[in-house]
């Protein structure tokens, strides 16, 4: 069985919706609260946008004017997006407005950028956003921006034209070099057809210098003509209202974070806190069945209801039917679990059903049995068996728990330091003596993690009833208790959930607690077994009788 998975009902999950509800809303309304003020205590501020287009120029639509103007060439819209906040640009966008372009003023109005593009098949849009405090200044290097990207990319074409003009003025020169190095080869003692030929060459060189000369003039007429690839389409305006902050929209988005932070908040309480939740829980953990649930008793009682008792016992009884005797030991993971209670009245139970019935209090370093029952030392105790298994020196105490059934009781009447070597050496002899005289035997069994008397002695029983307290034990210690007692051999019959209460009304929390407790040391918390309350005996239903 899988001791982590969970799976959550649709009334747990409106119980959690509603155990939070408080937190989230305080949490909501609280970073609301700090959202606003902050934002209300915020400058404004203020952005302008600039619309460029960009598509590529057809040159055949002048040709009709009889004109061809130059244009740029085409690049990728990613490309115009760079540019815009290149250090050329933005240099000529702060000396256009008048400033002065350093490393600081450029890093600034770069930092108050925002380029987007849109990006069809035929043409693109791209749009320059500047942010800024002063809606004014905002449009200003909004539109510089954008007039400077235009120009850059008209300068691109430009370029290209000067390049052509550049070519054109080297070719010419050269030409003229040329022809003026054929006219001095010319000479009256040439021959007739050297100075043709020669002739004939500058003739060619001459028409070659008219086309470049043409070309030439072509292109310085172009230099005014040069057409790029983008346009202002939309000029910025300037900004009436500001884009941030936005008071009740950072409220709005504040109070959703917050909830979800108190639900957060309760989340991780939850899964920090180890407490078993319910018997389900129990379950999931120690992969056993749950035998029986009592409730919590209040005002120092020991009585657990009768009908739950009986239900733990049928149970008990059909788990260890192929055993006889049958001897279960009682225990639980830590102190204050409930496990004397549920072995005194589990004992009792056996006993009204005509079962011959001994209870052991076999919690050495706590008992509580003799001082529930009443009893004296002038009985038979525990340790005296184990040091003696035929001890006849005493009687054994019994217990009548109504005017026809009564029980055996083998007390322990004080603490004692070395128990775990006194069970280790003397219970197993003991055991045995007992199970030829009785048909059923109850071990009141110290706890498993903070002692190792349990683990002494259970392996030696037919089984082992494990009492889970929902208030005194978390997750991590049954699980635990329940790992140990299988890796001594032990054998597990199952579970019975004490301290367990309906849930409340208000914050849907469980509250649990006996009142009483052991005294183990390392701060437990428990009482001494000489303080503990006495369950109030009537002389009706409660009295002793020797027995030899």
């Amino acid at each position: 069985m899988n001791s982590e998975s969970y799976e959550i009902s649709f009334v747990e999950l409106f119980q959690f919706i509603r155990r939070g509800f408080l937190i989230a809303l305080l949490s909501a309304l609280t970073l609301a609260a700090i959202a606003f003020l902050i934002a209300r205590n915020t400058t404004p501020i203020y952005q302008a946008r600039a619309t460029i287009l960009a598509a590529q120029t057809n040159p055949n639509e002048f040709i009709q004017f009889g004109v061809s103007p130059a244009t740029a060439p085409a690049v990728d819209v990613s490309a115009y997006k760079a540019a815009a906040t290149s250090f050329p640009v933005m240099m000529e966008a702060l000396q256009n407005m008048g400033k002065t372009p350093t490393d600081l003023t450029i890093r600034e109005l770069r930092s108050q950028t925002v380029v987007n593009t849109e990006e069809n098949r035929i043409s693109s849009l791209i749009h320059l956003s500047v942010r800024n405090e002063d809606p004014v200044l905002a449009q200003k290097q909004a539109n510089a921006l954008a007039n400077e990207l235009v120009k850059w990319d008209e300068d691109r074409g430009l370029k290209k034209l000067n390049t052509i003009i550049t070519t054109l003025e080297s070719q010419i020169e050269t030409i003229r070099q040329d022809i003026s190095a054929l006219q001095a080869s010319l000479n009256p003692d040439l021959d007739p057809l050297t100075q043709e030929s020669i002739n004939t060459e500058i003739s060619g060189q001459t028409a070659l210098l008219a086309e470049r000369r043409q070309q030439y003039n072509q292109s310085r007429t172009l230099v005014n003509s040069v057409i790029g690839q983008l346009s202002m389409l939309e000029p910025a305006v300037q900004p009436v209202k500001p884009v941030s902050p936005k008071p009740f929209l950072n409220a709005s988005l504040a109070a959703i974070i917050g909830g979800f932070l108190g639900y957060g908040f309760l989340l991780l309480r939850m899964a920090l806190n180890t407490r078993l939740r319910n018997t389900d829980d129990l379950a999931q953990i120690t992969g056993l069945p749950i035998l029986a649930e009592f409730p919590q008793l209040s005002g120092g009682s020991r009585r657990l209801p009768p009908e739950a008792t009986s239900y733990l016992r049928t149970n008990l009884l059909f788990t260890v039917t192929d055993a006889n005797p049958k001897v279960i030991v009682v225990t639980s993971g830590r102190a204050s679990e409930g496990k004397s209670s549920v072995a005194m009245n589990l004992a009792e139970s056996f006993a009204r059903n005509d079962y011959h019935t001994l209870l052991i209090d076999a919690d050495l370093r706590k008992p509580v049995v003799a001082s529930e029952y009443g009893l004296k030392d002038i009985h038979l105790s525990l340790e005296e068996c184990l040091e003696n298994p035929q001890n006849n020196s005493k009687s054994i105490a019994r217990v009548m728990i109504d005017t026809k059934h009564g029980l055996d009781v083998i007390p322990t009447f004080r603490a004692n330091p070395a128990a775990t070597e006194l069970l280790s050496r003397g219970f197993r002899n003991a055991l045995e003596h007992w199970r030829k005289q009785y048909d059923v035997i109850i071990v009141d069994s110290a706890p498993v993690l903070p002692v190792a008397d349990t683990l002494t002695i259970a392996p030696l029983c037919t089984g082992t009833l494990l009492i889970a307290g929902m208030q005194a034990t978390d997750n991590r210690s049954v699980r635990a208790t329940a790992d140990l007692l299988r890796r001594m051999g032990v054998r597990l019959l199952g579970v019975a959930a004490t301290q367990m209460v309906r849930e409340t009304r208000r914050g849907g929390r469980y509250g649990y607690g006996y009142g009483y407790g052991y005294g183990y040391g390392g701060g437990y918390g428990e009482q001494n077994s000489s303080e503990a309350p006495k369950q109030e005996k009537s002389s009706s239903n409660r009295f002793l009788k020797a027995k030899r």
